[in-house]
């Protein structure tokens, strides 16, 4: 995909199914009550480093912990046709605004991205920061407040540096936004380090740092050392 049309999406989370024998066990026994018509609650167990002292307040804990459930903790599923009513109560009647502490987060958190990627060639947007204002309002919508929280935001900050680090992370760990213009995934301006640096190591070993033009595409082929 794209970046253009990537870039449309608010969030964007890259799944792989890696095999778990503990996970694939629940999972698949959850599939079996749904199908057979028995209790629809599910117990889990995945988090198994959890310690329910480590809790001082809900605030200073991230979201990722706070939806965490405790050993042998019974994950007690909403209906289906419950929770579409309140869906539909929730986007008809409950319209958030953002409360002055979680603007000043939120835009904290923008100036920040767009300053460290101001020279990337597809650059920080205002569309981020509409993208964060969506998220913060629908976070607030969820539990049916009015007004969006600091809380609201810093949870909205998580979902999306997850979300930016699924897609956009280079193998150095750095946010790379090249990555979709491959297709592949592989970002164009790591290949080009990587192909200087092996350059590089061939002029070490050469003695010498000219390159015809055949020796550079034998170089890209990997046919040169």
């Amino acid at each position: 995909m794209n970046t253009a049309l990537l870039s449309r999406f608010d969030l964007v989370f890259i799944l792989l199914d890696r095999p778990n024998a503990e996970k694939d066990k629940y999972l698949s026994e959850h599939v079996m009550a749904l199908h057979s018509g028995v209790d629809k609650s599910v117990r889990v167990d995945w988090n198994s480093g959890f310690n329910s002292t480590d809790i001082l307040s809900e605030s200073s804990l991230s979201l990722q912990k706070r939806l965490q459930l405790a050993p042998n903790e019974s994950l007690d599923l909403i209906p289906k046709k419950l929770l579409r009513v309140y869906i539909a109560y929730a986007r008809k009647y409950v319209h958030p605004k953002l409360s002055s502490e979680a603007k000043a987060v939120l835009q904290q958190f923008y100036l920040d991205l767009r300053s460290k990627h101001k020279n990337d060639t597809t650059p920080i947007t205002t569309r981020q920061l509409e993208a964060l204002i969506r998220l913060g309002e629908a976070r607030a919508r969820a539990e049916l407040r009015e007004i969006v929280t600091e809380l609201d935001a810093k949870d909205v900050i998580e979902i999306m540096n997850s979300s930016l680090l699924q897609t956009y992370e280079d193998e150095d760990g750095i946010l790379d936004f090249t990555r979709s213009q491959m297709g592949s995934g592989m970002s164009k301006r790591s290949e080009i380090n990587r192909f200087v640096s092996h350059l590089s190591k061939i002029s070490q070993i050469r003695f010498n740092n000219i390159f015809t033009t055949d020796m550079l595409l034998s170089a890209a082929k990997g046919k040169l050392l």
